[in-house]
């Protein structure tokens, strides 16, 4: 290809502008299409620009792929958005119920509790800590000693 083909690449695309506006544009963007990649840049450098999908058909079709995509989009943001809350629902379950078992666990060593220390271990959700604290509460004498921190 080369000068050539964009000179006829030219003739036929001033040829398809008789051909009436929907026509005309319709082969406009077919010739382009086919065209090599530096023949289709020298082309585009000189011509106004194209109306984007002028003719009802490719309209139509530009469309349903353009809702096709956004469908597929919703559907795998409502999927990801849904495994994403399964993963948490599970994490915060068995975070509740480390933290249960812990309670259960200091009251049979007949630790006493404050309403502050049973919030304390209630609103955590960080597994590590409870884990942490769970194996603190087999030896801990006194409730500080399961909450010290040691660095």
């Amino acid at each position: 290809m080369g000068d050539e083909a964009v000179e006829v690449a030219w003739a036929a695309i001033r040829a398809a502008q008789g051909l009436g506006e929907d026509l005309g544009w319709l082969y406009t963007h077919l010739i382009l299409e086919n065209l090599g990649e530096r023949e289709r840049e020298t082309m585009e450098a000189k011509m106004e620009p194209i109306p984007e999908y002028k003719n009802a058909f490719a309209r139509k079709y530009v469309a349903q792929g353009r809702a096709e995509g956004r469908a597929e989009g919703k559907a795998e943001g409502e999927a990801e958005g849904e495994a994403e809350g399964e993963a948490k629902g599970e994490a915060k379950g068995k975070a509740e119920g480390e933290a249960k078992a812990l309670l259960a666990f200091l009251a049979a060593r007949q630790l006493i509790l404050s309403g502050e220390a049973r919030e304390r271990i209630l609103a955590c959700r960080d597994l590590a800590t409870l884990d942490r604290w769970i194996a603190r509460a087999a030896a801990a004498r006194t409730l500080a000693e399961l909450f010290e921190e040691q660095g």
